[in-house]
């Protein structure tokens, strides 16, 4: 993590440690890999032109900010590419990316678009022109003493997801039974999302 980020994330659970009392009206956010005896709520925090809602991890009685993925490391397991993929768009949905530090990225998808729609949705036909729906491999390693995180049920996925700055990527990103994630490869594979009509302007 990143000085500013360790900032960031400090002065958050500062906020947050002086305002307990707003738990009881957080929304709590579903991911089902997630260990027994922890759960993630969204909270309101208002820091002015900080952040004004942060996603925070409950474990016991331990309370923990989650900035990125890696902040679960230890408190997942993700045993199934279906929790995979769960695990990296509980980061990057559009009623959620702004939770996080990902730059903002929010995953693309095909769908029906009306009034109602996020964002992110594009028309089937436009959609499957230009790309491909998210995939998951299976890729296990074995454990080594050394590397305890680093080790079991292994996935790679491969998805679009856009940017505020108008481009979608074509992104591969490593996932680890314990919750160990990284990005392996980035690549923009449309320069102008708003042809695919995707609008992401972030926050406004």
């Amino acid at each position: 993590m990143q000085p500013g980020q360790l900032i960031r994330t400090a002065v958050l659970a500062l906020a947050l440690l002086a305002s307990r009392q707003a738990f009881a009206t957080d929304e709590v956010l579903t991911l089902s890999s997630l260990r027994d005896g922890c759960s993630i709520r969204r909270t309101w925090v208002g820091l002015y032109q900080l952040v004004n809602e942060v996603a925070m991890l409950q474990c016991g009685d331990q309370t923990f900010v989650v900035r990125s993925p890696n902040n679960l490391i230890g408190h997942v397991k993700i045993d199934t590419p279906e929790k995979a993929l769960e695990y990296v768009r509980f980061f990057t949905s559009p009623k959620q990316y702004m939770l996080f530090d990902l730059n903002a990225l929010v995953e693309v998808v095909p769908g029906t678009v009306d009034a109602h729609s996020p964002f992110n949705v594009i028309r089937p036909p436009l959609f499957h022109k230009y790309l491909k729906p998210a995939s998951v491999e299976n890729d296990d390693k074995p454990c080594r003493t050394e590397l305890p995180y680093l080790c079991g049920h292994h996935f790679r996925i491969t998805r679009p997801l856009a940017g505020v700055d108008n481009h979608i990527y074509l992104v591969i990103e490593s996932v680890y039974e314990s919750g160990v994630y990284a990005v392996t490869y980035k690549k923009v594979a449309v320069k102008d999302a708003t042809k695919l009509g995707v609008l992401h302007f972030g926050e406004i």
